[in-house]
């Protein structure tokens, strides 16, 4: 009985051995990841955007041909219905295609951006038109005051009883500041020096003359100089010959000794 046990035994375990080698020896598949999903989406996203945008660079350029040809449309001359009329078609389309082009920037980050950045630029460039044309007219009434004052110091010269050496004195320094006042309003203009720049410059030239000039004459000589030199002063200011907030401009500023400087 214990013997054919011990066979018993023997035998299961020899079968048990058969079998775990068998299923041992069978291949375990494992599927493959789905690799193919996630690459056939990116491409149909990118069909997709390459429709949207072709869609769109299609709308665009039928918007600007049709824009193009109503401003190449002649204006006939049978009254003010039809030009009033093609007037408000490319109107329209002007805002169709800004429409268009707004809504499609404003839909993603990168859009919206690119407005703000564009609006900034714009912003900046107005500014700049608006600085460049004050300055053309400061520069063009500093030219006519330039012109002006001329005549005021030649009538100072024969009220003021100036003599030859007074004169000659006065007017050698009047040369150097109208001459450094034309070398300083052609930079203005060139843009290579900033109007206050120049300003005080020329305050430093005006300084100068009157230093001299009062050297050279008496009390009441000196007082009608000081009336010209205000006088001066006053037609820079009526004809904006000085730089906004500058001395000279409005909220420009006196000396101590009471002259205006423009």
């Amino acid at each position: 009985m214990n013997r054919f046990l011990g066979f018993s035994s023997l035998g299961l375990s020899a079968l048990a051995l058969v079998v775990a080698l068998a299923s041992s020896s069978e291949p375990i598949v494992v599927p493959p990841p789905p690799v193919g999903d996630s690459s056939g989406m990116g491409a149909q996203n990118v069909q997709a955007l390459e429709k949207r945008v072709q869609a769109l660079e299609g709308t665009v350029q039928l918007l600007s041909q049709r824009l193009r040809e109503a401003e190449r449309r002649p204006t006939g001359a049978p009254g003010q219905a039809e030009p009033a009329a093609l007037a408000a078609e490319v109107d329209q389309l002007k805002d169709e295609i800004r429409g268009l082009m707004a809504g499609e920037a404003l839909n993603s980050e990168g859009g919206r951006e690119f407005l703000k950045e564009m609006m900034t630029s714009v912003q900046g460039e107005m500014r700049e038109n608006r600085r460049q044309e004050q300055e053309q007219r400061w520069v063009q009434a500093m030219s006519q005051v330039q012109l002006d004052r001329s005549g005021n110091w030649k009538k100072f010269v024969s009220e003021a009883g100036l003599n030859s050496s007074q004169e000659q004195q006065l007017l050698r320094r009047l040369e150097d500041e109208d001459s450094r006042r034309k070398t300083l309003i052609e930079e203005v203009r060139a843009g290579t020096k900033q109007p206050r720049d120049m300003q005080r410059e020329l305050r430093e030239a005006r300084k100068q003359t009157d230093e001299e000039m009062q050297k050279l004459l008496g009390a009441d000589q000196q007082r009608k100089y000081l009336e010209t030199r205000r006088d001066e002063w006053r037609q820079a200011r009526q004809g904006g010959g000085g730089s906004p907030g500058g001395p000279g401009g409005p909220g420009g500023r006196r000396e101590a000794n009471g002259v205006g400087r423009p």
